[in-house]
């Protein structure tokens, strides 16, 4: 009706065409404005959510089925509105559109080191999803230290997941490599999905790789899934890294992975990703079920 919302609705088109990498035109929609208004409306809700602790974490245990015993915890946030789930990814994907990006970050290492103290059990390593632009950020390293000593967990306990992304320059090698001189441990979430460099590896003592879930699904139907799941193996033994499978759902994968050597595990054959009410005894669950399929296959002959 008027040449501003011509202009808005093309800059909407471009936008959705930078957003899914489409190599032909988009054409403005209803569908594609009502979206715009949706994640607009988001943004701003985000930051109120965050104020008011609406937010919330669930834990999946990390198990080591050659031991059978529990390996740790992996973090993961939640935003639910109404009826809806917000994605991790959407969440994170707000707060950095939003300029919340740092009070993400503090909340989510807050709440989450304030579950594991009370989950009283210091065997168990707390892996914490790091976002790149939360390591950019100028306090990150403060919020880190600060949760870390208000909630007397010593950083020797706590891995930091961050995607490759937040590999990418100078500053984030800076701060990364502090955070590691403290006793924090890295990881590479989703090793081997998009921003793969062996650079990474070279620069960045890595502690650990996670082997995306995508490998996972295919290991027992393509063969090439097998062979390159089988050289992430092999690089992280090479390099003297822990490597863990994430999305574990069958025991047919349990099975093969721990005979190709990758014996950490994540998924929900063994728990699904679990509020801190029923923590507790989720852990115990997942703690005999480890050891009952540990005997089973100890009275194989």
């Amino acid at each position: 009706r008027t040449p501003e919302e011509l202009l808005s609705q093309a800059d909407l088109a471009m936008y959705e065409a930078k957003t899914q990498r489409m190599e032909t035109c988009v054409f403005y929609t209803d569908l594609i404005g009502s979206r715009h208004k949706e994640q607009a409306h988001l943004r701003a809700e985000i930051s109120d959510a965050i104020a008011r602790s609406e937010l919330r974490m669930v834990y999946q245990p990390i198990v080591n089925i050659a031991t059978g015993e529990l390996f740790g915890l992996e973090a993961l946030v939640r935003w639910r509105i109404g009826d809806e789930e917000v994605p991790a990814g959407e969440i994170v994907s707000l707060a950095e559109s939003s300029n919340q990006t740092a009070a993400l970050g503090r909340w989510i290492l807050n709440r989450s080191f304030e579950d594991y103290r009370r989950l009283s059990r210091p065997g168990l390593r707390l892996h914490v999803n790091t976002s790149p632009n939360q390591v950019l950020e100028p306090g990150f390293l403060d919020d880190l230290v600060a949760a870390s000593t208000d909630w007397q967990v010593d950083p020797s306990q706590v891995c930091l997941e961050l995607t490759e992304r937040a590999f990418n320059g100078s500053a984030a090698y800076q701060t990364l490599n502090h955070a590691r001189n403290l006793g924090f441990a890295l990881a590479i979430d989703d090793f081997g999905v998009q921003y793969a460099a062996m650079t990474n590896l070279m620069h960045m003592p890595v502690d650990c790789l996670k082997i995306d879930r995508s490998f996972i699904a295919q290991i027992n139907v393509n063969e090439r899934a097998q062979r390159l799941v089988e050289g992430q193996i092999a690089l992280a033994s090479s390099i003297r890294t822990t490597l863990v499978a994430e999305g574990v759902e069958t025991q047919d994968q349990a099975d093969w992975l721990r005979s190709a050597g990758c014996a950490l595990h994540q998924g929900f054959l063994y728990a699904p990703p679990t509020e801190t009410t029923d923590l507790a005894e989720a852990l115990e669950r997942t703690a005999v079920l480890l050891k009952e399929t540990d005997n089973t296959e100890a009275e194989v002959p």
